[in-house]
């Protein structure tokens, strides 16, 4: 009796299956790797824009309060322009903006002809209640200031009534005489940076607001100040101006009697080169910034996010 035997692979099939095996490996590799590549761009400028529009609305939130409570020829916007470097930008009268956690305001009861003793509406959180020593400033409801540097040196509870109605207040006594009327609004800003300004910086690719680190990874920050001169209505291109002081006749008196805006744009880096990537062009250009880019800088991701401000505080 014959016994059948079993036949194995011989070498030669065994090398050709590897072979087969590992192309198809390398095959799928790749395509993982290009796949994983494209997500990490992605994700990276998905990261960009984002973090690019939290910040420009809130640097709008500023832009929208500066000059509230200033007089008209107060310099509440202030701009540092230079043709190789960010623009920098200062606000003046933004203090009841981001600072609103050292903020507190009340309307007025009832007017004060010339004296030194305001009635002030009370809420029922005390919290935020007004302390001996604030400065307060006052203005009326279209934010036009009427008082400023009141320091309050005593304050007496209240309980006002008015038209059969009973209400909480504060009695105020402050270190001078003011003629206000009722229901004009008396505020405690938070003083440095109301009265000071905030000044928006580039350092060290940082965007600055103030002293505090406001958004990172920005390589870039331009603004373009723009006015209708000829007062048809729009803002012409060439009434766009890289800097105040090169508009024509510019005082700060202009932000009141012309329509006027600004214009913000950042530059966003990513954190790291991106593998695979090179960035299509030779140099960047905004406003009247251009920078050339480097092989090295070529490898890195960038998103360009503008915005158009119209200033809601200094419209005429």
């Amino acid at each position: 009796m014959e016994v059948a035997m079993k036949k194995g692979m011989t070498l030669v099939e065994m090398l050709v299956a590897l072979t087969i095996m590992m192309i198809v490996l390398g095959a799928v590799f790749s395509i993982l790797s290009i796949q994983q590549t494209k997500a990490l761009n992605v994700e990276t400028t998905a990261i960009l824009q984002t973090d690019a529009q939290v910040a420009l609305t809130l640097l709008r939130w500023d832009l929208f309060m500066a000059g509230y409570g200033m007089t008209m020829d107060d310099a509440s916007i202030t701009s540092d322009n230079s043709t190789d470097e960010p623009d920098k930008i200062k606000l003046r009268g933004v203090g009841l903006g981001f600072e609103a956690d050292y903020t507190d305001w009340a309307p007025i009861l009832q007017g004060v002809p010339g004296g030194n003793e305001i009635l002030v509406y009370r809420f029922n959180d005390t919290m935020p209640d007004f302390q001996v020593g604030d400065i307060l400033i006052i203005v009326d409801q279209q934010k036009r200031l009427l008082e400023s540097n009141c320091e309050i040196l005593g304050i007496t509870p209240i309980t006002y009534e008015t038209a059969g109605f009973t209400m909480n207040g504060l009695a105020l006594t402050l270190n001078k005489n003011i003629s206000v009327g009722k229901g004009n609004l008396v505020f405690r800003p938070d003083m440095n940076t109301y009265t000071n300004g905030i000044e928006y910086t580039l350092a060290n690719k940082k965007l600055m607001r103030g002293d505090h680190i406001f958004l990172d990874n920005v390589e870039d920050v331009q603004f373009a100040y723009g006015f209708d001169l000829d007062m048809n209505g729009t803002i012409d291109d060439a009434e766009w101006f890289d800097d105040l002081t090169s508009v024509p006749g510019y005082t700060q008196h202009l932000f009141y009697t012309h329509k006027a805006a600004i214009r913000s744009t950042f530059v966003m880096l990513s954190e790291r080169g991106l593998r695979d990537y090179t960035y299509p062009a030779d140099a960047c250009s905004l406003e009247d910034h251009i920078y050339t880019l480097s092989s090295l800088d070529k490898r890195y991701k960038r998103e360009f996010v503008s915005a158009i401000s119209w200033p809601r505080n200094l419209q005429f």
